[in-house]
């Protein structure tokens, strides 16, 4: 009897959800936008669901933007729910856009401490850098949400060199409370502003959580070759006499640092399978020699670019995107922490090695 009055006792307290609320009692903010506000504060905007939408005989959801200001993101989160009816619900953001003025002037950590310290936010919701004068802008567009716009076309394409590849609120805090490696974001503006189309436009380079550079359109493959394992991507050789077109099957890359006591020193190794989709006349017929030629080129040619933004990333900007600090913490702890406190200046002048191993295992010509 007494266990029986025990177990329903018990009910009493485990059934439900104490911090539940429903719809009716909260706003759904799907993005948020992060700007400079006055007198050194935060202007943020949040993308949120217009709770009209939902009980109405549309189809489509809509949204409406609503702007605050508070000196801390948590002070504008505040502010905003002043402002409405219901408090605002982070749940179901999906992302976050800075502006370059606040990704330099406050740096990343400003947004991403409180965001991860919320419970409602979820940890795989992208960070975004705005190309235009203000974050705002990208979500000013309407006949879409655009926060997830954004999301599904940047995400759409992280497994291919020719995109960028974006970072959740995890990684970068992650990275950021790890402080051995940089950071690398998607940078994306308006193509055209009348039709609200939009582009990606490189990648902002992040050392200790400040902005420090950008990294060109032009230059963003190359860096993904020796960052991230990839299925995807085009690139193009021409010596000016003869030109041919890759694409990228696989590509796994692996980074190692060392140091001598004097020098660090910086290694890339890039295994890279691919197929030859377009070849220039030049080359001759596709034969076992042709080929070997192309898989000796293409190695030549993007070992010499992946080096050169390495070292651009590295002494222009001070910014180590590829992780080898991350590498060298996880291999030496013990040489990292006599390391850490330099690693700055050591990766400014770091001596940087790139090897690529591109195998050309198809050349359609066999259907």
């Amino acid at each position: 009897m007494k266990i029986f009055v025990l177990c329903a006792l018990l009910c009493l307290p485990l059934a439900g959800c104490s911090d539940y609320r429903g719809l009716d009692a909260q706003t759904i903010v799907m993005g948020i936008a992060v700007d400079e506000g006055d007198n050194g504060s935060l202007r943020v905007t949040f993308e949120i669901v217009d709770m009209d939408s939902l009980s109405s005989s549309a189809n489509e959801l809509e949204t409406r933007l609503l702007e605050t200001q508070g000196h801390t993101f948590t002070e504008a989160v505040r502010a905003g729910n002043a402002k409405l009816r219901r408090n605002m619900y982070l749940g179901n953001a999906e992302t976050v856009i800075l502006s370059r003025g606040i990704a330099q002037s406050r740096g990343l950590d400003a947004i991403t401490d409180p965001l991860m310290r919320d419970n409602e936010v979820r940890c795989t919701l992208i960070l975004i850098i705005s190309g235009e004068d203000s974050a705002r802008e990208l979500l000013e567009p309407s006949g879409m949400i655009m926060s997830h716009f954004l999301t599904q076309n940047i995400s759409a394409g992280r497994v291919s060199a020719n995109a960028a590849q974006p970072q959740t609120l995890y990684e970068v805090s992650e990275i950021l409370k790890e402080n051995a490696s940089g950071i690398a974001l998607p940078v994306v503006r308006f193509s055209d502003r009348e039709t609200g189309e939009l582009t990606l436009d490189g990648l902002a380079l992040f050392s200790q959580g400040k902005l420090t550079g950008h990294l060109g359109s032009g230059d963003t493959p190359y860096y993904l070759l020796a960052k991230t394992k990839l299925s995807g991507g085009s690139f193009r050789l021409d010596d000016g006499e003869k030109y041919a077109v890759a694409d990228i099957r696989t590509s796994v890359p692996s980074i190692n640092a060392r140091y001598d006591g004097q020098k660090l020193y910086c290694e890339v190794l890039v295994d890279i399978s691919a197929a030859a989709v377009e070849l220039s006349p030049d080359w001759g017929a596709a034969d076992t020699g042709a080929v070997h030629g192309l898989e000796r080129d293409l190695s030549a040619m993007l070992s010499a670019r992946i080096k050169s933004v390495i070292e651009e990333m590295h002494r222009e900007h001070g910014v180590d995107g590829a992780g080898f600090g991350s590498r060298l913490r996880a291999r030496d702890p013990n040489l990292w922490d006599e390391l850490s406190g330099q690693w700055h200046s050591l990766i400014k002048e770091a001596d940087v090695s790139v090897r690529c191993n591109v195998r050309v295992n198809n050349t359609g010509l066999v259907k």
